[in-house]
């Protein structure tokens, strides 16, 4: 508006612990999405007018119920959040790699791949640095 003062926004917490929030929140988003397809059908809906609601597509439609009929509430939860091979990194070492790059005013995959070699005896590939950095909430 012309003539009024934009008001400022109160960080209250970093932009990294934003970040956190907004990438688990986004993850049960999906999961809710599920769930007002499930009511769909629960209230009588076919599952291609469900489907068509949610849009998504009718296989789709089809794996999300078989889920559902199979598993309940947990079936529609993604499987691959924790699946992969397990990280290089405990959780321990994590935590302390996240330390580490927190004292750091500015950072490059140069200066990553010594800290991990150097504090950790770990060799990752750019790419990988790049997932264990997002899983973080830092950006390459």
């Amino acid at each position: 508006m012309v003539g009024k003062i934009q008001k400022e926004v109160h960080k209250h917490i970093n932009g990294k612990k934003l970040n956190k929030y907004i990438n688990k929140l986004e993850k049960e988003a999906s999961v809710l999405r599920k769930l007002y397809f499930i009511r769909y059908l629960y209230k009588g809906k076919k599952i291609d007018v469900a489907c068509k609601k949610c849009g998504i597509t009718l296989p789709t439609g089809h794996n999300w119920l078989d889920k559902w009929n199979e598993e309940g509430y947990d079936g529609l939860y993604p499987k691959y959040f924790n699946g992969g091979r397990p990280s290089k990194l405990s959780p321990e070492d994590k935590e302390k790699f996240n330390k580490i790059l927190e004292k750091e005013d500015y950072l490059t995959t140069k200066k990553v791949s010594k800290i991990l070699k150097d504090e950790f005896n770990i060799e990752y590939s750019i790419s990988q640095q790049s997932i264990v950095l997002k899983s973080l909430g830092f950006h390459l």
